[in-house]
């Protein structure tokens, strides 16, 4: 996710989250559980690991607040992380996935030889 999609989602969301939280429509913990709902899943991962550093002591009962969740984004999603530039998109694959393709071609070598 990038910051223009984070702003856009967020902006989206709390005028329609907004006005059914003031009619009384949801609660509080609704609109912070249907606020991350709505985060892709790969990017959730990530923010809900980070949460869970800086609050270690949540309850897992309740959806994390929409505004702890906000700064984290943030944080995340800053344009002048260092490692921005290095950061592997989601159609590379990672590390961990290409040394094992690596062990399965070297037994694979290893039988014909």
């Amino acid at each position: 996710m990038q910051m223009p999609h984070w702003k856009s989602y967020n902006r989206k969301f709390i005028h329609i989250a907004g006005w059914l939280e003031s009619h009384k429509k949801i609660s509080e913990d609704e609109k912070d559980l249907y606020f991350w709902k709505g985060i892709p899943q790969n990017f959730r991962d990530k923010l809900e690991a980070r949460l869970l550093a800086i609050y270690p002591d949540h309850d897992l009962e309740n959806p994390f607040k929409t505004d702890s969740v906000c700064k984290v984004a943030k944080s995340l999603l800053q344009r002048n992380r260092f490692d921005n530039e290095r950061t592997l998109s989601e159609d590379e694959t990672d590390y961990d996935s290409d040394s094992e393709s690596d062990d399965e071609e070297d037994e694979d070598d290893s039988d014909s030889d």
